[in-house]
This record gives C-alpha cells, structure tokens and sequence, in this order.
C-alpha cells in the first residue's frame, strides 16, 4: 500500500504539471491527462486482484487458560467488638464433603470453633474448644497447628502457657474432644509446634522443648506412642505421615541437615543425613527445612543451603529400597537471602514449591517429575516489597495455588496443570493476617482472614475484629 501512495502521489503531480515523460525501456508514457488516469485505474484493479489473491484470513482461537476455580466473596464468621482479648490466630481445614471448621484464638487462651454444614449451607454457633484458662495475658497460643485427614478428622495442636495440647474434632458428632496435654517437661517452654496427619487418621506431632521432640497418633487404638526426643539441640522440625503410618521428620542437626523415620512395626530410627555438605542451614518463618510426600509416598525435603556468597533452595528425595536419601537438586541460588518457603506435592508426582528472595520479588517453580526429575525456571508471581507470609497448596491432579500478604492486600497465582501455565486471578480482598488450605481431592480451598473495623463517628466510633472467609470454588 505504500508503493500504491507514492505512485498516485507521483502521478497526481505529473497531471498536475502536466509533464511527459519515459519509462527507460523505450515506451512512452500517455500524453493526455485521461489516458494517465486510466492507466492509473488499470494499475489500481491489479494492484487489488493480487492482493485479494494471496491474502488469507486466519480462524483460529486464541485459548484463553484458566484457573480451575475462582474466588468467591468474603463471609463473615465471627464479628465482635474489641475489648480487653484480641483475635490472635485464625486457621481450619477443608474437609472432603465440603465442611469447613474455623477456629480462632484469643490472646487469653481462649479457642472457639465454628462449623460450616454443606448440607444445610449454614454455620454453626461459636464453640469454646479450650477447657483450661489462664489468668496471665501473656501466657497465650503462641504456635497452633491444624491438620485434617481424608476421612474428616481435624486435629488441633497448640502451644498454651508453656504447654502442648492436642484437641480432635469429629466430623460425625461435630464435638471437639476435650483437650489432651501430650508433655510433661515443667522446665522448659513448649515452641515451634508441627502436625502431620494421613488419610486413615494417624498423626504425628512435632515440638521444640529443651530439644526437638515427637510423638506418634494411632488411630486404630487412638492412643499416643511415648514421647521421642529426636535431637537435643534442633529446634525447627517439619513432619509428614504416610498412609502406612510411617513419619517423617526433617530439621538442622547442627550443621547437617537430618531426617528420623518412625516405622509402626518397629520405632524411631537413629537419623539419617539429608544434606552432607555441612552448609549452614538458615530458618525463616519455620518453612525451612520442610518435607512433603510424593505420587509413591516417598518423603522430599526442601531446605536453603548457605555459603559466604550464595543461598541455595535445594530438594531431595528419600530411596526406600536402599534407605538413603538421594542427591540434592539446586532449585534457585541467590546472593541474599532466600525465606517464607513453602512446598506442595500432588498424588502424580508433579510438585510446585514458592519463595521469597531478599530482593522482595516472590517466585515460584514446578517440577512435573517430582523432586527428582529437573525444576522448571522460576516464574516471578510478584515483585512488590513488604511480603509476608507465602502458602501454597495442589490438589491431586498437580492444580495448584499459591496467595500472599502484601501489606493487607492478597495475591494470588494459580498453576493450570493441563496447560502447564501459571494464571494471576483475581485476589480475593484485603486481610490483616491469612491462612490457606485446600482439599487435594477436590481442589477447592478457603482462606481464613481477619480483619479489624471501625463503625460510627467520635465519641461514638466501635471497633470491631471480623473473622471471614473466602471461599476458591
């Protein structure tokens, strides 16, 4: 279309001035202004016969992907006015029928629970899961930990003056059962608490307290094994439980990075070395180190690595035939430091695994062949400063999502596992503090928020904490 420009343009300016001139090649051009404008109009039809000729107009669709859910608006749980207790904490779990359990501390000690019915689509009222009480302020829930199994169950640990409770509710009589004291250590305080539970019910509880100590849940007995300590000087210790009731725990035995494995038919074993390069290992947030199953539940920790120049996310696998853990596979490596980690592992194998860098910016990769195969290059999911905390969760068929806290706002990214492709969707509001959990089977999940309020003028104006929830359905 350009040439065609030029060459009205040429020739509108030789009809103009009414110039006559030759092509090169012998033949001279029209001597009167109408055989030039015909000859211009020949050309034109040309010009538009071999164009419409070779020009082809394509069909095809441009896919748009997709999360497999959306985020659905906030409900309001629990709303009260701001007294002398405050909103401490805020968690739950997503059970297999669609039934959500809230619970939420305040900083006396006290834990209600509520209970949404999928069946009826209503809440239940408040229920105070707490039995003991404490008259000192200080002395509140500082580490708490749900944890639920495929068949409903829903366990609650939780670190109270000092001390380590456990706490079950059941799904079929929606009672919690009343709180059991797992140890007896009247020395040192109780920190860092960590639960794992199975499909079956079994459980594993991890705890710091002069040492890193566990203790095992039998659900077909439903008694607890004796108390273990597993290291005298770690401190962070991660947990998973098999469907056989075999445990896992991961965490830094001074400069290594260690493993205990509780076999039902025997007992702990002595330990074994993850990581023998003797790095120093770094913890933030208590995601590091962690563990997670894979597709065969086979145990996989995640740890940072440091040097004098480097941080180094790193994975490994655990061999059951041989019964070693297997070379350590370099996930992402920074010149500061890496924190808020978190992995999640689907029943294909696929695992996804997020962090943050002291850069602010907040990646996440995947990798399909589970920790062993060859991690996908990081894909940067925000690069907004002031995060905090990062939760991931996959469902089974390796859907995954991941949120975060930056400022009061969230973020969110999902993984479409059939098209390999992370998807930014819409963020589900605005949350002074977070967590998120999904049911893997059903991929939907919920996150627990609370916020504070301000209704009415001075003098008149009452604050209020808010407890909701926002649905990924």
């Amino acid at each position: 279309m350009k040439n065609l420009n030029l060459m009205i343009l040429v020739t509108v300016f030789a009809i103009t001035t009414g110039c006559v001139s030759s092509d090169g090649g012998g033949e001279v051009t029209p001597t009167t202004n109408q055989e030039l404008i015909n000859q211009i109009n020949d050309q034109i039809s040309n010009l538009n016969t071999s164009s419409s000729s070779t020009t082809t107009t394509s069909t095809t669709a441009v896919e748009t992907v997709t999360a497999r859910y959306n985020w659905k608006s906030d409900e309001v749980v629990h709303r009260d006015k701001i007294r002398n207790s405050l909103v401490c904490d805020a968690n739950g779990a997503y059970l297999p029928d669609g039934t959500i359990v809230v619970l939420w501390c305040l900083d006396n000690g006290d834990v209600f629970s509520k209970v949404f019915d999928p069946k009826t689509a209503t809440w239940s009222a408040g229920t105070k899961v707490t039995t003991v009480q404490s008259t000192d302020n200080l002395k509140a829930i500082a580490h708490t930990t749900v944890i639920s199994s495929e068949l409903g169950g829903v366990l609650y640990a939780y670190d109270y003056a000092g001390d380590l409770y456990v706490t079950f509710y059941n799904p079929t009589t929606a009672i919690w059962s009343t709180p059991e004291l797992l140890e007896t250590d009247e020395t040192n305080l109780v920190r860092y608490v960590d639960v794992a539970m199975n499909r079956s019910g079994d459980a594993v509880v991890v705890w710091s307290q002069g040492g890193l100590r566990s203790r095992i849940y039998d659900s077909g007995s439903g008694t607890w094994q004796p108390e273990k300590l597993l290291s005298t000087i770690a401190e962070h210790g991660k947990s998973v439980i098999d469907d056989f009731g075999t445990a896992t725990v991961v965490y830094a035995n001074g400069a290594n990075l260690m493993a205990s494995t509780f076999n039902p038919l025997s007992d702990w074993d002595d330990g074994k070395i993850v990581s023998p390069n003797g790095a120093v290992l770094l913890f933030t947030k208590f995601k590091i180190p962690g563990v997670e199953l894979d597709a065969n539940g086979v145990p996989a920790a995640y740890w940072v690595a440091a040097d004098q120049t480097n941080y180094v996310l790193r994975s490994a696998s655990y061999d059951k035939v041989n019964g070693v853990w297997n070379a350590e596979k370099t996930i992402y490596t920074a010149t500061g430091e890496i924190e808020k980690i978190d992995m999640a592992m689907s029943k294909n194998g696929t695992a996804a695994i997020t962090w943050q860098d002291t850069d602010n910016n907040k990646y996440v990769s995947v990798n399909d062949n589970g920790v062993d195969g060859t991690w996908g290059a990081p894909h940067e999911i925000s690069n907004l400063a002031l995060s905090r905390d990062i939760f991931i969760e996959m469902d089974d068929d390796g859907n995954a999502v991941v949120t975060w806290l930056n400022f009061s706002n969230i973020g969110t990214v999902a993984y479409n596992a059939a098209k390999k492709t992370w998807v930014h969707n819409t963020s589900p509001g605005r949350s002074d503090e977070i967590a998120f959990v999904m049911n893997k089977a059903s991929g939907k999940g919920v996150i627990f928020k609370i916020n504070n309020a301000i209704e009415g003028y001075y003098p008149n104006t009452q604050y209020y904490q808010v407890i909701s929830i926002s649905r990924y359905e």
